[in-house]
């Protein structure tokens, strides 16, 4: 934001401030607003700089951008480049439409030369799967008094994106850095403690994925009573502080209640019911006195149906329960928050901050609320199938996609072992909660998110999972199949039809890195599971997510069967002997001299809604193999491709026709197009909201998104079969996961 002054002429450019000013000129009256009042307490820059010539043929650039520079210099009498602080520069350039006084801010963080301009967003190449950004004429005036080095230390000086106006390389004279910027304060540091430490402690703090209803009764009768003030009952509190003494953390004394750093004292946050919207309130909060530990410990009123966002907003849990209703049913969060906000403003005549402001709060306090909330993926496990499901389905979803600027893909900066195997999804998702956690303590994070491409793991129930994990997106090579096949002499532009019988170890498809990520959905009974991609897809994902599954399918049905197939004889030799072996996920051995038989009788694969007969379970001994199924006491493994492809994009291979599902008597009771129905369904309802997001948010959107919709799924499951009983029994979960019919005592008498 920038404002002009020229002796009585004072123009402040902050968007509100120019509307505020424009009703004054028409009311022929003076403006003046905060920002020109707080000019007189203004210090001096850090530095400052004027171009010249003799710096302009020092700097390393090319010849177009020198005569850029010389233009600036010759318009502009003025220094054209202010430091501000360590980390923000104030630069001149050339007026547009859009910025008519020319100064924009220039920011160094996170490893990066930022340009706050609009102007300046453009790219200086355009690649199919790449985008580098072009290095603008107010970086080029900072690069013209400041070296990369001296701006990012550490880095190399090709950080920027290449171009026509890149700089390779800079040995402009470096300004000699002063104490303060070299080492921080002690304050500083003090701040750095407490901040580190109040985000520890936040992330103790839990919710019940169910609130009770003790607490919802809570919260209406705080509501009736402070509506009816005559009734001499006290309703909602007016201030809130932390009631503990001791720190959570280290059991030191804490500080007396006191604002929030930063806030003024006094009356700055409010209270937000559905019937007490926006009522002023005080919030406060306590520090520990520990030098080593200084946390901040912040008001938690979850037993009154509170909950706080940065100490400016106490929003009952019934508003964040109806948003999270509203996100169920793929309302975008800001249309849902804003939309609410509207309605309560409706009711009160308080004078209020910004709505944009209000809905940023309140955005991330929804995601920090479902972030703290205790929720078990195992209780959404498909209830008729369970962990044992006879068929599943595998596709992608390139629809559903976001930026990858959070992601990491650099091998060098990968601090996992070279197995393949990614963190946790509990550890995951903490990483993801604690982002949430510091903008719901501080509104702004301190660094953005950033994953590496192979930490990110597979969203699988615990008891849906394996003994270990599966991520190996690092492996896809694009350029591997093809140096092995002109070390044989294989045209490369036949490697579709070659990929089945080349006895090599590599993908078949190609994978390249692009702007989004898709979900691979395993679905049993509408159940699905997921792992997000950073690559683009190809079979080795399905293989991780086939791998990560305690007991894989005895059929899976997905697009490439062929590829899938030979992916996981090269990559697992000795899974794929088990599964298949000389089968090839086929019902019977492939022969390229033969036509595949027909009526094929493989009843293992019926799904249990079409058996004639209930099966008796094979139980697993410690001497049976980990692989076998339960179901058919087999190692056996079928993979077959979906009608859809089959019919209307076919694999020129004769081989490829033994994975015609249609080779089995059984086949007429299973739906294999199921997936691309649903992912339809999907997009529909999550596109509205998914388009924007960064990749943190969108995981975690995701996964929110995939557990409401399994609720879904198990509660009218759930629902039909208590209807089924009537009174007769019960319905429990059995060791698989699937629900079973438990008689009452007196039925079994």
């Amino acid at each position: 934001m920038f404002f002009v002054v020229n002796d009585d002429q004072n123009q402040c450019h902050y968007e509100k401030c120019k509307l505020s000013r424009a009703a004054f000129m028409n009311s022929n009256t003076s403006f003046t607003c905060n920002h020109i009042i707080q000019a007189k307490e203004a210090v001096e820059p850090l530095a400052v700089h004027s171009l010249s010539k003799e710096v302009i043929d020092e700097y390393k650039g090319d010849q177009s951008i020198k005569e850029k520079l010389t233009e600036i210099m010759n318009v502009f009498h003025y220094p054209q480049l202010s430091q501000l602080s360590p980390t923000l520069f104030c630069v001149y350039g050339p007026p547009t439409s859009s910025n008519p006084i020319g100064f924009v801010h220039v920011t160094i963080g996170n490893g990066k030369v930022e340009c706050s301009s609009s102007d300046c967003k453009g790219y200086g190449s355009v690649m199919r799967q790449q985008k580098n950004k072009k290095i603008c004429i107010h970086c080029h005036t900072l690069l013209c008094f400041y070296s990369l080095a001296t701006l990012i230390p550490n880095s190399s000086s090709n950080m920027l994106a290449p171009g026509s106006d890149t700089v390779t390389d800079s040995n402009s004279p470096e300004v000699v850095k002063t104490s303060s910027q070299l080492k921080c304060t002690d304050m500083e540091s003090e701040t750095l403690t407490s901040r580190e430490s109040t985000i520890e402690l936040n992330m103790l703090n839990t919710l019940p994925y169910q609130i009770p209803q003790n607490i919802l009764d809570r919260i209406a009768l705080n509501d009736s009573r402070s509506i009816d003030s005559e009734n001499g009952k006290e309703g909602w509190p007016l201030t809130y502080y932390p009631e503990r003494d001791g720190c959570r953390l280290c059991g030191s004394q804490l500080s007396i209640p006191r604002p929030h750093p930063g806030q003024k004292a006094g009356v700055v946050s409010y209270l937000l019911t559905n019937s007490v919207p926006f009522l002023p309130v005080t919030v406060f909060v306590k520090l520990c006195l520990k030098t080593q530990c200084k946390a901040m410990h912040q008001v938690f009123p979850f037993d009154i149906g509170l909950f706080n966002i940065s100490d400016k907003l106490l929003v009952s849990l019934d508003i964040l329960l109806e948003l999270r209703e509203s996100f169920k049913r793929g309302v975008p969060l800001t249309v849902a928050i804003e939309s609410k906000l509207a309605v309560l403003l409706l009711k009160t005549k308080q004078v209020v901050p910004s709505r944009e402001y209000i809905t940023d709060l309140m955005y991330n306090g929804f995601y920090c609320f479902e972030s703290l909330t205790v929720r078990c993926l195992d209780e959404q496990i498909c209830g008729i199938c369970g962990v044992l499901g006879e068929v599943y389905l595998g596709d992608g979803n390139q629809k559903n996609c976001c930026s990858v600027k959070e992601i990491s893909y650099d091998p060098e900066s990968l601090q996992l072992s070279s197995d393949g195997h990614p963190l946790p999804l509990n550890e995951f998702l903490q990483k993801i909660k604690c982002h949430f956690v510091e903008c719901n303590t501080y509104t702004r994070p301190t660094k953005p998110l950033n994953f590496h491409v192979s930490e990110i793991p597979p969203v699988v129930a615990p008891k849906l999972s394996g003994h270990k994990l599966w991520n190996t997106e690092m492996g896809k090579k694009s350029q591997h199949l093809k140096k092995q096949t002109r070390a044989v002499e294989v045209p490369t532009h036949a490697l579709s039809c070659q990929s089945i019988v080349m006895p090599k170890k590599c993908d078949f498809q190609r994978t390249k890195k692009y702007k989004g990520d898709s979900f691979i959905k395993f679905i049993g009974h509408r159940s699905p599971t997921g792992t997000c991609l950073a690559l683009q897809e190809s079979v080795r994902d399905a293989a991780d997510l086939f791998l990560s599954l305690k007991y894989p399918p005895l059929l899976f049905i997905c697009d490439t069967p062929c590829g899938f197939v030979r992916h996981m004889d090269c990559r697992e030799p000795d899974v794929g002997a088990k599964l298949w072996g000389k089968f090839s996920g086929c019902f019977e051995v492939p022969d390229i001299n033969k036509s595949p038989s027909e009526g094929v009788n493989v009843p293992h694969i019926v799904p249990s809604e079409y058996r004639a007969n209930p099966i008796s379970l094979h139980s697993l001994w410690p001497e049976d193999h980990p692989l076998m199924h339960p179901i058919s006491g087999e190692c056996r493994r079928y993979v077959l491709g979906d009608r859809f492809h089959s019919a209307s994009n076919p694999h020129k291979s004769p081989l490829c026709l033994y994975h015609d599902i249609n080779l089995s008597l059984q086949a007429n009771t299973i739906k294999t197009s199921y997936q691309e129905v649903e992912n339809n369904r999907k997009n529909t309802r999550r596109l509205r909201s998914a388009c924007v997001q960064g990749f943190g948010v969108h995981f975690l959107y995701n996964y929110l998104m995939d557990f409401y919709q399994n609720e879904q799924i198990v509660t009218k499951q759930l629902d039909t079969l208590m209807k089924k009983v009537q009174g007769q029994g019960t319905i429990v979960r059995d060791e698989f996961m699937r629900y079973k019919f438990v008689p009452n005592e007196s039925q079994c008498d």
